[in-house]
């Protein structure tokens, strides 16, 4: 198998093996975080510049590190702490991108990864390779990708909670809020 990184495509070994080494181990994110940035790619077709927006702090701006010219210290990524598992580019010029997210009713399917995805298991009894391998066998089937343009991105950083699911979009977020999560009442992307 292999996934789409910023030069072409790599096996997915080879990028797990830049998540050790970037890392520090494979975190189940990190898979889920390439599934994500392959698709984004795709969608995103030939665009050369583009920046990234990820939705959490946690294992997803890693992967968008390995895979793409979009890091911390150069700018191009930008998190918005918001605890939801999402990964969004966009073209620097039109503004036009996509974003991907774990989309809560198609990993219904993969108790193991909504175990994980939701927090509703401690680690311990999630384990590592199970749910890796159940990640990579859901791929696509666990995500959704839709194209739009990039709007405001908010800057306030709200602290995590537990995981609960949005009313308005149906997304699990882990922010300190209503039932609504921070996309929902400041969308910064629009689809289209």
């Amino acid at each position: 198998m292999k996934i789409k990184n910023y030069k072409g495509k790599i096996d997915l070994e080879d990028y797990f093996e830049q998540c050790r080494n970037f890392h520090g181990y494979l975190a189940p994110g990190l898979v889920l975080g390439g599934m994500m940035v392959d698709w984004a790619l795709e969608a995103m077709e030939s665009s050369q510049s583009f920046n990234a927006v990820v939705e959490t702090r946690k294992c997803l701006p890693d992967a968008v590190q390995i895979l793409t010219k979009c890091s911390i210290g150069n700018g191009w990524l930008e998190i918005l702490d918001w605890g939801k598992l999402a990964i969004t580019l966009y073209d620097i010029n039109t503004l036009a991108g996509a974003r991907v997210h774990l989309d809560n009713k198609k990993v219904a399917r993969y108790p193991l990864v909504k175990a994980w995805a939701l927090k509703e298991k401690p680690k311990r009894e999630n384990p590592l390779e199970p749910l890796i391998e159940k990640m990579i066998k859901g791929g696509r089937n666990m995500l959704t990708c839709r194209k739009g343009i990039i709007g405001t991105i908010p800057q306030k950083l709200v602290p995590y909670d537990q995981p609960r699911l949005c009313s308005k979009c149906g997304e699990a977020f882990r922010c300190r809020s209503d039932n609504i999560c921070q996309g929902c009442l400041k969308p910064f992307f629009k689809v289209v």
